[in-house]
């Protein structure tokens, strides 16, 4: 009674980032075979197989390389061990492989990325390669992403990918035949600067990713925090983050309903700023938050910052307007509780409502 491994053959060299499988045959009352790998004092199941017509194969990928054995144990059909072999093969990295008929150029190695932008690859090919085919492993499996566009001996490809962390890519240099002639691999990161947290405001989905980019690295520069910014934002423009939106009553524009004399101090018109785009008109933004020299910790306080500066880092019950006075009458729909003082408190309260 025997079970024999037929491919890979013991000694072969395999790639440790290619996928592989293990085919074999076994004689009559061998009804399933047992695959697995020994490395150190563990055995690490690889899965088990039926055997058909005396046949049986399995696919399978290793994380570590070097020399690895497979054993292959067949069994009855009662579950008990009536034949084995083993075998050992070599697992090498693509980035050991010499025969330089593809290479990455970028990114480089290491690389720390964005995930919010599309990763561009670039590199070269030679000898008979005609087609370059892009594969990422990822979490024991290896999804194959498209194929690049040559010209030359140059190569290039672009993929958006969905979630961050460390990723490897592998460029697959084949013939006519789809033979693969010679593999390239690169590790890179990817992270986010964009916490989804910081945009559960109402209308953010009218954004772009570069407007939020831009939200985040002013909010860094002022300090303050993007949702708050996002907030005040989407309060002002009634969630549609226009740049163009104007008030009937006060003639103030855009982003944080700027007046036209507060325009003017920014050494612009509210005509110009309504010509903006809204990525634009965030400088002015920026630059209006930034002339009061104050954190803005707080949804009160950047909210203030817009409607009443002298407020900034009173805290929530500092009062704002108060009976009789004709600031009061017209803000007195922020009167929450009706005794006759708003607070920058209660004047927050509709901006933070912007928040989901």
């Amino acid at each position: 009674m025997s079970v024999r491994i037929i491919s890979p053959s013991n000694g072969e060299t395999l790639k440790l980032e290619n996928p592989f499988t293990i085919q074999g045959t076994a004689d009559d009352g061998v009804v399933s075979v047992r695959i697995s790998s020994p490395l150190g004092t563990k055995d690490f199941l690889l899965g088990n197989v039926t055997v058909i017509d005396g046949k049986w194969s399995l696919l399978t990928q290793f994380t570590l390389g070097g020399d690895r054995k497979i054993v292959a144990e067949g069994c009855d059909a009662s579950g008990n061990e009536i034949a084995a072999q083993e075998i050992t093969i070599e697992l090498n990295s693509i980035e050991d492989d010499q025969t330089g008929s593809v290479t990455i150029t970028t990114p480089v190695k290491n690389s720390e990325l964005n995930l919010e932008n599309a990763v561009q690859f670039t590199g070269k090919l030679s000898g008979d390669v005609t087609k370059i085919s892009i594969r990422s492993p990822f979490a024991g499996k290896t999804f194959p992403l498209g194929d690049a566009v040559i010209a030359g001996d140059n190569w290039t490809f672009s993929f958006k990918f969905k979630t961050g962390g460390n990723r490897e890519v592998i460029a697959d240099g084949l013939d006519t035949s789809g033979v693969i002639l010679g593999s390239a691999k690169v590790g890179f990161s990817l992270t986010s600067p964009l916490d989804p947290d910081d945009f559960n405001v109402v209308g953010a989905n009218r954004t772009t990713k570069e407007f939020r980019e831009k939200v985040v690295q002013i909010a860094q520069r002022i300090p303050a925090k993007p949702l708050f910014l996002m907030a005040v934002m989407s309060f002002e423009t009634g969630g549609t983050f226009s740049p163009s939106i104007t008030s009937s009553q006060s003639g103030a524009v855009g982003l944080i309903q700027f007046l036209s004399s507060t325009a003017k101090s920014l050494g612009t018109t509210s005509t110009k700023l309504s010509q903006m785009t809204a990525i634009e008109q965030l400088d002015f933004v920026e630059k209006y938050l930034k002339q009061f020299g104050k954190p803005l910790n707080t949804l009160e306080d950047t909210y203030m910052a817009v409607l009443f500066p002298r407020a900034i880092g009173k805290g929530s019950n500092f009062v704002l307007f108060s009976i009789p006075s004709r600031e009061y009458k017209q803000n007195r729909g922020l009167d929450i509780n009706r005794n006759g003082n708003v607070t920058a408190g209660e004047a927050a309260a509709l901006v933070r409502s912007r928040i989901i």
